[in-house]
């Protein structure tokens, strides 16, 4: 039974992270799936309004979406979109610049050069190859069990932090903030490893038998059985297993005498009425 209780621990623990890893992968997917939709519109509409000429001709309906979604852009291309902006001729310069939110609008003024089209088209396609970069390597996570076990562990220990967050009581920036601090990783990165080597041993071998090949509790313990005139020596883990199995009422009160007894003597004694 010990045996079963811990292999559907290590599976539930498996599980979560396996449909963490999922999200992970599918949230990357939605991003890089964006991006790519949204580098093809800007093209489209670019290359409309370069062939024009002096014309300048706007697709107000591409440029009516691309402005809808620019804020999405801009957020999801992160620190590619934001730059130290110098203006044509330096007439002015500004740090911390995004690029996607304040270059979108000069095509409708008519005030855009093709060095910022190009601009505009690199960040889109650094971004996009950067998550395409992420999502193969949560798409690799997505096969490996171990890593499973990773995220289901680091699920599990921020999940005070993340019910903080569910009830509002800390902000959602916190969650991302504490889950990603090293130390974090590393405190459930060592529960990970000690967990599984714990489940490991608890599956293989059994607890008992472990402690036993280790050389804990294989102190002999000498029983007198009362109505068989018996003596005997068992170590306390052997003679626990098989009072388990034969004599539960014995099983209790050896229990109880090993633990009050802090140290056992090689011929302590216990009275167990068969």
């Amino acid at each position: 039974m010990d045996r079963l209780w811990i292999a559907l621990a290590l599976a539930g623990v498996l599980v979560i992270g396996f449909i963490h890893l999922y999200k992970i992968a599918k949230t990357i997917k939605e991003q890089v799936d964006f991006l790519k939709e949204y580098r093809s519109k800007f093209v489209e509409m670019a290359n409309k309004y370069i062939e024009s000429s002096y014309l300048k001709t706007v697709d107000h309906e591409l440029y009516h979406w691309l402005t809808r979604n620019v804020t999405t852009a801009q957020t999801v291309v992160g620190r590619f979109g934001v730059v130290d902006y110098v203006a044509p001729f330096q007439t002015y310069k500004a740090t911390n610049y995004q690029y996607l939110v304040n270059t979108l609008p000069k095509f409708r003024e008519r005030h855009l050069n093709q060095s910022e089209v190009n601009n505009f088209d690199d960040v889109l396609v650094r971004s996009t190859g950067f998550y395409e970069d992420l999502f193969s390597d949560a798409d690799k996570n997505l096969k490996n069990p171990f890593k499973w076990l990773q995220f289901g562990v680091r699920f599990l220990v921020g999940l005070p932090v993340r019910l903080l967050s569910w009830f509002g009581i800390i902000p959602q920036n916190w969650v991302s903030a504490v889950t990603s601090n090293w130390a974090f990783k590393v405190v459930s990165g060592l529960i990970a490893l000690i967990g599984f080597a714990s489940s490991i041993v608890g599956l293989i071998t059994g607890w008992e038998e472990f402690l036993t090949i280790v050389g804990i509790g294989c102190e002999k313990v000498q029983v007198i059985c009362v109505g068989f005139d018996s003596k005997f020596r068992l170590s306390t883990l052997e003679l626990l297993r098989i009072s388990k199995n034969h004599f539960p009422k014995f099983q209790l009160s050896l229990k109880l005498h090993v633990r009050r007894n802090t140290t056992i003597s090689p011929f302590s004694k216990g009275i167990c009425n068969c």
